[in-house]
């Protein structure tokens, strides 16, 4: 099949396999592009899988989960690294889910809930949001359209877990450029597709139509290289042995009944992530004066 790359446009991509996917059994075409790095997932058609629940996490987002994601602490942890403080700072969170990280960041800074703006699809996980106290909520796809709906700019702009889900990663990036103010920040959180024996741990979650799809170090390096204010990889402490064990044996004997033969192979992946990390956070930057539209690689 002959496809171009949705973020850079370019036609030097190459098949990696095609797969039918159990979430709507559809098939789908894989691809990497050679020349920004991006790995995607074709056809490039958005459906809506949140409201139904499909997926544990949406269930637990309807209820409004307690613990707050490993994601979100690593980013609080680099954000003090970093000095960057979102203390009076205007913020707009993509993909809000239930609101935990509203919640997070509320806690470790000074955050007025009038400077909080969330963008949500999901219809039930933004009455959650309401319940935790946010009020700028808009119930609404992210694209360009967004721009009309928005008449503000924000100092930093938050899109954890979100990216991979896009349908048009280029769009999605140039709109949050374009509604932050100069200088300003987005942060992105996104799973690293380099994360060790990811073959055998990919879930349904990783596949379409639920993730479209995925990144590395090297994407945002290549891209961004002078936007770029940080990106590294991070592993999440409180993954279990067990939990691995039941992940591989279910992914490659169908079931997680003899979960224990997989002890060995579990304590490698362990160590394997350790080093190669299963998760990315990002921060870019608005520079002055810069044209809000993405650079892409020639």
């Amino acid at each position: 099949m002959f496809e171009k790359c949705p973020f850079c446009n370019s036609n030097n991509v190459k098949l990696k396999r095609e797969i039918v996917s159990p979430l709507n059994n559809k098939k789908y075409f894989h691809y990497y592009c050679k020349n920004c790095e991006l790995e995607f997932f074709t056809p490039l058609i958005f459906e809506n899988v949140y409201s139904n629940e499909k997926f544990n996490a949406y269930e637990y987002f309807h209820k409004g989960r307690e613990d707050v994601p490993e994601w979100t602490k690593n980013v609080i942890s680099i954000l003090k690294k970093l000095n960057i403080s979102l203390k009076n700072k205007k913020i707009l969170e993509i993909g809000a889910g239930d609101g935990i990280n509203f919640v997070a960041f509320k806690k470790e800074y000074t955050i007025l809930n009038t400077n909080y703006y969330v963008v949500e699809l999901d219809e039930k996980s933004t009455e959650v949001c309401r319940e935790r106290g946010i009020n700028n909520i808009i119930n609404n796809f992210f694209n360009k359209q967004i721009l009309d709906k928005i008449n503000t700019k924000f100092d930093v702009i938050l899109c954890f877990e979100v990216l991979e889900h896009q349908i048009n990663p280029k769009e999605f990036l140039d709109t949050c450029f374009e509604l932050l103010k100069e200088d300003g920040l987005i942060i992105i959180t996104v799973p690293n597709r380099e994360m060790s024996f990811h073959k055998y741990k990919e879930i349904p979650g990783d596949i379409p139509p639920h993730h479209f799809l995925r990144f590395n170090k090297k994407f945002f390096e290549k891209n961004f290289k002078n936007n770029l204010v940080y990106v590294g990889i991070h592993r999440f402490k409180n993954k279990t042995i067990i939990g691995t064990c039941k992940v591989l044996c279910k992914r490659i004997l169908k079931t997680s009944k003899l979960w224990y033969l997989f002890i060995p192979m579990s304590l490698i992946i362990r160590l394997f992530d350790m080093i190669a990390g299963e998760n990315l956070i990002v921060i870019l930057k608005k520079n002055k004066s810069e044209n809000h539209e993405t650079p892409v690689p020639n």
